[in-house]
């Protein structure tokens, strides 16, 4: 003899599990999607901010570089370094936030 009453339990407890196994999966892909597009914004202001510091090099007169402080291999080397740091900032300022 089957009991109606435990055949409503099983439902319950395959819709329950149904229903969690679906969140499961939401929240990976939510998560996998969120990180594809912080990490599109964060390369386009990458790029953006390397633009902006190269056309403001490219407006300085020749005697600005002799400067040992602004040699071309420093400049060089902040302009590859810091937008780098201020992309990985920015990304994981707001995935905390979106978090």
């Amino acid at each position: 003899m089957s009991n109606p009453e435990h055949s409503t339990a099983e439902k319950m407890l395959y819709i329950a599990a149904g229903g969690y196994f679906a969140l499961g999966i939401l929240s990976g892909l939510s998560t996998w999607l969120s990180g594809n597009i912080l990490g599109i914004v964060g390369e386009k202001l990458n790029v953006r901010l390397r633009m902006a510091v190269y056309k403001n090099l490219l407006r300085h007169n020749a005697s600005y570089f002799d400067d040992p402080e602004h040699s071309v291999g420093k400049l060089t080397a902040r302009l590859a370094t810091d937008s780098n740091n201020v992309q990985a900032a920015v990304d994981q300022r707001l995935a905390d936030v979106f978090q």
